[in-house]
């Protein structure tokens, strides 16, 4: 074992084709950390690639990117610290068996957007893949309860490093998982879309139980990548949905042009079929995927076509013929799909009336139920409207007796609400009248007797009493019974009662003709009061005097 001074070495934890990892605890800060050592005596290229990865890893802060601790050199051996995570890789829970999709399609979301955070960073990982994606959460619990980090950023390439490490032409990666691009060893190639590429792989292998390339050989799966298409999902696993399935070969597609723009645009994806919104992938037509054969196997496809020029001589012939009988039998069936069309909305607006007509006859009381009757009602008309055949419907002039129905059920329904909804307020305004009119409230007397005026105000408005309305208060007989329409009418008694009493009040230092004028303003307010037609109630709060 390795003696690097501040730690203490516990075991291997894996080891690649370059470095080794190491478990060990960090003495100073006792925790445990995931030590990566160059393997053996090291060459001044693996140097150069040992320190771009700890300068990758160094330049990203995210929670699903295994982040580094510190960087250093002992005895004139790099190493650096990681963060340990406990839980094991991705690979380790596949194990060749396909995973539920939807949480499939969470863990590539979440990837994508730690990848997209390392594009806009500069970085591109190249070597994506489930041995490299640690599960955070331990071993026992299923891995989508975990938390994924993406790590071993060994094959990282910058795109702004011109450096002769990423310009040699062999291929570097993991075959099932390397884009054709970097297959083909064009390192100018490689890009976002290459990450792409494998987040479609790795994705490919949750949702079928197998990466979406593998030969017999290494030089078996890099030509298979380079130059074949991958087996539909579909065909490996049929509980996999079609649009995850659409999701998947758009990031294998072979052109980078072809896949999604960004990482970010693929967990976009993914977001809508989560949420079940359409996708923006389209699978590829049959034209497409001909032409993409064509380019695949060009000798091939030159020879295909000479014996389609021939099969199409000899179709021209029989085409002749055969015109006239489909002119016919298309004639019919177009016939018979547009009385299928008609018959299909007839059908829809049959259904969308029975709805609006069960839903009235059920009378609902609340102005949900009525709004779900007008929706129905209007969704029919809307039919009707749309299409011709149905304008001589018998249902028409039934659905919009339901709509207008439908129409004054909500409007009374709002009218009620406003209506009580006033109650509360005419309460909480008789209550202030009442109680600053009974003087006994610490206040003094003018305080007292403003504070009645105003409450007495509001809640005389609030039901139409008003110095220029002679009528009785407005409750509205829909919404109220007759008893509390005769208690707002009880209630509006006394408070116009109060108010009178509030203005003959004389004040200290008032001119004489001033209290005259209120002393008939008051009588006003008892007359007001007797034309409301109601008995008084008693209340022995009343003491202004």
């Amino acid at each position: 074992m390795p003696a690097i001074p501040g730690y203490e070495v516990l075991g291997e934890l894996g080891r690649g084709g370059m470095g080794v990892v190491f478990k060990a605890r960090d003495t100073r800060l006792k925790r445990l950390v995931a030590l990566k050592m160059i393997r053996g005596t090291p060459d001044p290229r693996d140097l150069a690639r040992f320190r771009a990865e700890a300068e990758a890893v160094a330049r990203l802060q995210h929670p699903n990117v295994i982040q580094i601790h510190e960087i250093g050199d002992h005895d004139g051996q790099p190493y650096f610290s990681l963060e340990f995570v406990e839980g094991g890789s991705l690979d380790r829970f596949i194990k060749g068996t396909p995973q539920p999709p939807r949480e499939s399609a969470v863990l590539i979301r979440t990837l994508a957007l730690a990848m997209q955070v390392a594009h806009d960073a500069g970085i591109v990982h190249r070597d994506l893949k489930p041995a490299n994606i640690m599960m955070a959460g331990g071993r026992e619990k299923p891995w989508w309860e975990s938390v994924a980090k993406v790590g071993d950023f060994g094959l990282a390439k910058r795109l702004d490093d011109d450096s002769g490490q990423t310009r040699h032409g062999a291929p570097m990666g993991t075959p099932s998982y390397m884009a054709p691009e970097q297959a083909s060893g064009d390192i100018e190639a490689i890009g976002p879309w290459s990450d792409v590429w494998a987040l479609g792989a790795i994705l490919y292998e949750l949702i079928t139980g197998r990466p979406p390339f593998k030969g017999q050989t290494v030089w078996d799966t890099i030509a298979q990548v380079r130059d074949q298409d991958p087996v539909a999902p579909t065909r490996l696993n049929n509980r996999c949905p079609r649009d995850l399935e659409v999701i998947t070969l758009k990031c294998l597609q072979k052109r980078p042009k072809d896949r999604y723009e960004s990482a970010r645009g693929l967990a976009d994806d993914l977001q809508s079929w989560l949420d079940g919104r359409p996708i923006q992938a389209r699978p590829a037509g049959r034209i497409e995927r001909t032409i993409k054969w064509a380019r695949r196997s060009p000798f091939q496809a030159a020879a295909l076509a000479a014996a389609a020029a021939c099969v199409v001589a000899v179709g021209v012939a029989l085409y002749a013929q055969m015109r006239s009988a489909q002119a016919t039998a298309d004639l019919a069936n177009s016939e018979l799909k547009e009385q299928k069309r008609k018959d299909g909305a007839r059908d829809h607006l049959n259904e969308l009336y029975s709805r609006a007509e069960t839903g009235a006859a059920a009378a609902p009381k609340d102005r949900a139920g009525w709004v779900a009757v007008e929706a129905n009602a209007h969704a029919a008309l809307d039919l009707v409207k749309d299409e011709p055949s149905l304008a001589d419907s018998p249902l028409l002039e039934p659905a919009r007796r339901l709509q207008a129905q439908a129409e004054g059920r909500i409007a009374d329904a709002r009218d009620r609400d406003a209506a009580r909804g006033r109650l509360p307020q005419f309460h909480k305004s008789y209550a202030e009248a009442v109680f600053h009119g009974t003087l006994y409230t610490g206040l003094d007397l003018i305080e007292n007797i403003d504070r009645a005026r105003k409450g007495a105000a509001e809640g005389l408005t609030l039901f139409g009493v008003t110095p220029d309305n002679d009528g009785p208060p407005q409750v509205d007989p829909r919404f109220f019974e007759p008893v509390e329409a005769q208690a707002v009418a009880a209630d509006c008694y006394e408070l116009l009662l109060i108010d009178a009493q509030a203005l003959a009040q004389p004040r200290v230092g008032e001119p004489a003709g001033e209290w005259r004028r209120r002393l008939h303003e008051a009588l006003g307010r008892l007359d007001r009061a007797d034309r409301l037609g109601v008995a008084p109630k008693t209340h022995s709060g009343l003491s202004l005097r």
